[in-house]
């Protein structure tokens, strides 16, 4: 039987090379100075980028402090990442190959933990957030950055059944309380939240994956009766000179030391 390991390194094995696309929301500037802008970095950080991809956000990170673990279990997207740190003269960027639910680190190894769009790769997200907790030092910070289902439930499934019909390691984006309740079950309640919609042109996230033709015609066919009123989808498209797009919400959520009290 297929496990979702093997799911997610036969997707990626497929996008990497396609990871550097501009055209992607993946890579795009004003998204990574978001998170980067919000982490408490500095010179003696040592952090870790679980589920790193191709390392957009470890690449980012890297100029601002003491070291980056980059950890992804595809082999493929770590090579990408090796060569993009190396074009980026980033050698304090260190690729490890290894799955999110045994990491290879000791307890309290790291000030900070970054996850940036691979809690929805997850098939026990709880799991994964509580090992990237039991290695991040009680004074340091988890930081998780992923994309939202829609709270209403009926809805939430609908839009994550055309998210795996995309991509068939997606597993199921999380809503924005679930998300704190795994933070909380983690010990690491939220202490800072921040969210935003992020418009993606449906046809490059589409080309990304190589979705079959018969999927996307249907994801495709979803979208425009939408827009002409029907069903709702949870992907709140739209259409600018004959090009369909559609929204995600991404949310920034971080936990700071355990002895610092939550906020909203």
């Amino acid at each position: 039987m297929t496990s979702q390991i093997d799911r997610v390194q036969s997707a990626f094995t497929r996008q990497a090379p396609g990871f550097g696309d501009p055209g992607l929301s993946l890579g795009r500037e004003e998204l990574l100075r978001w998170v980067v802008q919000s982490l408490p970095l500095g010179p003696e950080t040592r952090a870790l980028d679980v589920a790193a991809g191709t390392g957009h956000l470890s690449r980012a990170a890297a100029p601002h402090v003491r070291s980056v673990a980059a950890v992804d279990v595809t082999t493929a997207m770590l090579q990408e990442l090796r060569a993009e740190a190396a074009r980026g003269g980033l050698d304090n960027l260190q690729p490890v190959q290894a799955d999110a639910g045994r990491l290879p680190f000791a307890d309290g190894q790291f000030d900070l933990v970054l996850c940036r769009l691979g809690l929805h790769h997850f098939a026990d997200p709880a799991a994964k957030v509580a090992e990237m907790a039991r290695v991040v030092r009680a004074s340091g910070t988890l930081a998780i950055v992923d994309l939202l289902s829609p709270d209403d439930a009926d809805l939430a499934v609908r839009y994550n059944t055309f998210e795996r019909m995309r991509d068939p390691s997606h597993t199921r984006a999380v809503t924005a309380r679930e998300l704190r309740s795994l933070m909380d079950a983690a010990g690491r309640p939220v202490a800072d939240w921040s969210a935003r919609d992020v418009e993606l042109a449906l046809d490059p996230w589409l080309d990304l994956t190589r979705t079959p033709d018969s999927n996307r015609r249907t994801i495709v066919q979803a979208l425009e009766r939408e827009l002409d009123g029907g069903p709702p989808t949870g992907m709140r498209p739209r259409e600018r000179g004959g090009r369909l797009s559609f929204l995600q919400t991404w949310a920034l959520a971080q936990a700071g030391p355990t002895d610092r009290p939550a906020r909203a």
